[in-house]
This record gives C-alpha cells, structure tokens and sequence, in this order.
C-alpha cells in the first residue's frame, strides 16, 4: 500500500519531516519522471504538487521566484507575455511537469547546447533539511557569491538532499525566431554524428540546438536549430543549408523553416524531444549524461540499430529507448559507461525487490554521503 502526504504549506511539509517516522519520505511532483525517484522500501510518498504559485516575478530584473509544485506551463505562460522564457528548455511541460520536479531531475532540452543547463540558472531555493527546518540558500539577485552554493547542489538530487519549496530563477529574453536545418548523415553512426559537431564549429554555424537522430548503423540525421533576429537567422539559415551542402552533397541538408513541428520523416523534432513521445510503449527512456570524448564509446556500447536514440544538446548527453531486459542486461555489465545509464520514464526497469542505484557517479559518492550527512542526519529522505 502507498502512503502519500500532501503538504499544503512549507510549515506543514516541514512538520511531517519532523514527525520523527520510521518511514522515510520520498518527494515527487506529479510523475512525469517516475523513474527517477522510484518507490523505496516502506518510503512515505509527499506530492508536492499542492505548494503552488509563482511568487515573485521581476521581468525587468529577469529573475522569478516560485513554490516547488508550480506548473512550467504556469511559469512558461507568463514569461511569455513579457518575450522571455526558460533557457534550460525543460522537457515534458505540457505532460506536466512542475518546477521542483525540472530542478530536482536536473534534465534540461536541446537548448542546453547554446544556453548552458538548469545549474546555471537556479539562484536561490528554499528548501527542508532532514530536521524540519527551512533553509534558504543563495539570493534573488543574478551577481551573488555569498555562501555554500546550495542552489546548484540540489540541481539533479532527486529530493534525497531534501524537499524543495521555492525556487528563484534566472530568466532570458526569447529569440524573435527559430529555423530548423536538417541533414542526413551517412556512414557509422556515432562517428558521423560526432564529426557533424565538429563540421558546426569549423564553419561557425551558431546553433540553439543540435541534436543527431540514429535511424541506423550507417545512417542518422542531424537537426539544428538557429535563433535570433528573423532577418539575421534567415541569412544563418541559408549559409549553414550551402556550408552543409557543400561537405554532404546536395541533397543532404534542406531548411525545415521556421518553427516546424510536423510529424513526417523531415518533420523538425523539438516537439517530440520536449515529450518524449519518440519512445515506443513498453520501452524505458534513458538518459546518460555524456561528453564529447566519451559519447562515442557510449553509444557503441549501449545502442544498437533499430532501436530509438538521439546524440542530444551537442554531444552532451545520449537518450536511449530500452526494452527494461536490455537495460538490466547493460547494468550488470558493471562497467562506467553503463552506470551513466538513468531511467527516466516508461517500463519499470527494476524486477521487484531488486536494488536500484541512486544515480551518483562514483567519483561524487564521497562528497554525495558528505552532503546527506550535513542535511539529512537522521536519515529522513528516501535514497
């Protein structure tokens, strides 16, 4: 049987971690990344959802202060009444997903390849530490240096650091205008898309987003996307479809135009990016966080032909669709490579009453166990 507790105030949310339970607590939003915050043992289910609202908005300070279960449509709504938006490019917010739940995931979209990830935007949160106090770390100000940086700690903890109540972000003017180019790529697939990357830099195509599409072993497809000034990403546009002509052959890059979401085989992806709906049923959605050196080794390791993946924000992270048998098969390999693997949503990939990891790469577990020790010393927050 699942527990769940729905706090409506940061002072009852924080009674409840007072309460002294055997039960641990685990925090979600409203289940749009289930599978980062897998139910754990005997754990107390707390949905956030109900700490709500934005409470502070400063457009011309471009920074936005809002409780923990507030829609993104919500905040996304509002910015853009004023011409701004969030950098990051969160996936999933028409699913959904709340702010607490983008910040504690730390998953940032396509976007992150120009406009940098979550970490980089999160100025202040207010949070429970595992005493039932409530702690505020950072400040409502872009230029601030003073303290430990808690904000950028709770980027990706999954709720194990404590729960979150309210979040300040910093918030950037939209782009007047999106194109999207694509172009088809021949060859081994995570060669090619590698040296697409490197074919972006050489001939200076500034792009938003650049994500690469495996169809195959010999064959996937870029996608970029220009922003800006319409009349300056029209002119960006046009050279970067001739620059990419003349490296892949003339019939390799075509303009998408300005904003495409159509569902045909050249149909721009960022709508399907954003909710994930290129995983098929029954498939798990992975995500491994990557670099450009060790995204070829990761591939060649963990996809295979045939199945759904992406080379997403220019090189920096791989997403997989698995069947959870597959990704059992690549955990139990043991290895770094597979250990990047993250479930985020879809099948659950875990057989009952087997041990799931928590995510924290080896190299940060000490300093991981230090931070839990400091914030939850009595060990409240569900692992």
């Amino acid at each position: 049987m699942v527990v769940e507790q729905r706090p409506a105030s940061a002072e009852q949310l924080c009674e409840l971690v007072r309460e002294g339970s055997d039960a641990s607590l685990r925090f979600v939003g409203v289940g749009t990344k289930p599978l980062l915050a897998p139910p754990a043992g005997n754990a107390v289910t707390v949905v956030m959802g109900t700490l709500r609202g934005i409470t502070e908005y400063r457009p011309s300070e471009f920074t936005l202060s809002a409780l923990a279960g507030t829609p993104l449509t919500e905040i996304s709504d509002a910015l853009a009444e004023n011409g701004q938006f969030l950098p990051f490019d969160p996936p999933l917010v028409r699913a959904g997903a709340t702010l607490g739940g983008a910040i504690a995931s730390g998953l940032a979209g396509p976007g992150r390849m120009h406009w940098g990830g979550v970490r980089d935007y999160v100025l202040e949160v207010r949070c429970v530490d595992g005493l039932g106090r409530l702690v505020r770390g950072g400040g409502r100000v872009v230029k601030n240096a003073a303290g430990f940086d808690l904000p950028k700690l709770m980027v990706g903890a999954g709720g194990r650091l404590g729960p979150l109540v309210e979040v300040t972000l910093k918030i950037f003017p939209r782009p007047l205008a999106r194109h999207t180019v694509a172009v088809d790529l021949a060859g081994p697939a995570p060669r090619s898309a590698l040296e697409l990357v490197g074919a972006c830099r050489e001939d200076a195509i500034a792009c938003e987003a650049l994500e690469i599409e495996l169809l195959g072993a010999d064959r996937c497809r870029g996608w970029l996307r220009l922003a800006g000034a319409e009349h300056a990403v029209a002119e960006r546009t046009r050279r970067a479809v001739g620059g990419l002509r003349a490296r892949y052959g003339a019939a390799a890059a075509e303009a998408c135009g300005e904003d495409v979401e159509g569902d045909g085989s050249r149909g721009a992806p960022w709508r399907r990016l954003e909710d994930w709906s290129w995983v098929p049923p029954g498939a798990v959605a992975v995500r491994a966080p990557s670099s450009l050196r060790a995204t070829e080794a990761l591939v060649e390791r963990c996809w295979r032909p045939g199945e759904p993946g992406w080379i997403g924000a220019g090189g920096q992270q791989l997403l997989l669709a698995l069947s959870p048998q597959r990704l059992s098969e690549l955990w139990s390999g043991g290895d770094e490579l597979t250990a990047r693997l993250q479930p985020v949503r879809g099948a659950d990939p875990w057989p009952a009453g087997a041990p799931r990891p928590d995510g924290v790469a080896p190299a940060a577990r000490a300093f991981y166990e230090a931070a839990r020790s400091a914030l939850d010393p009595n060990g409240r927050f569900a692992r």
